[in-house]
């Protein structure tokens, strides 16, 4: 990961990378589907960020005690509860986490029953990429802005 700037040296030609390291967040995902679950943890490791993948509330439920977790990125629906469910509890425990949902639903209701359970943000599946990025982004930026002050 990188950023590609040109190349000011004379005789030569093209670009350089100079390399960046983006501040790490440890993301639990919780998804059921294995291949959404295994994309999306290639994505976000290819990102820079850290991933803890759960495919059930139990096992989401067991590495957000057991492990440090920044995000939350949960599916709605899973096999032996909701996403509803993990951030309920995760908030109840006093967990400061972006809690992002992500559904194959956007009704306004799937919306508003993610907010009053404590998600933070709703994306609807598929997953537009470039805005879940921006929300990591956004945390980052935030908690960089803290460590400053």
């Amino acid at each position: 990961m990188g950023i590609l700037l040109p190349r000011h040296d004379h005789g030569s030609s093209g670009f350089r990378t100079i390399p960046i390291k983006p501040a790490i967040m440890r993301i639990l995902l919780v998804e059921d589907h294995q291949d959404t679950r295994q994309l999306l943890t290639h994505l976000l490791t290819h990102w820079g960020f850290d991933v803890a993948p759960a495919d059930n509330l139990e096992s989401g439920l067991n590495r957000l005690e057991s492990e440090p977790i920044d995000v939350i990125l949960s599916d709605i629906a899973l096999p032996d509860g909701t996403g509803y469910a993990l951030v309920s509890e995760a908030r109840r425990r006093g967990k400061e986490v972006l809690a992002i949902a992500l559904s194959g639903y956007n009704y306004p209701g799937e919306v508003q029953i993610a907010k009053l359970t404590g998600f933070d943000h709703h994306l609807s599946k598929p997953c537009d990429c470039h805005q879940l990025r921006s929300l990591l982004q956004e945390t980052i930026d935030r908690k960089r802005s803290v460590v400053a002050c």
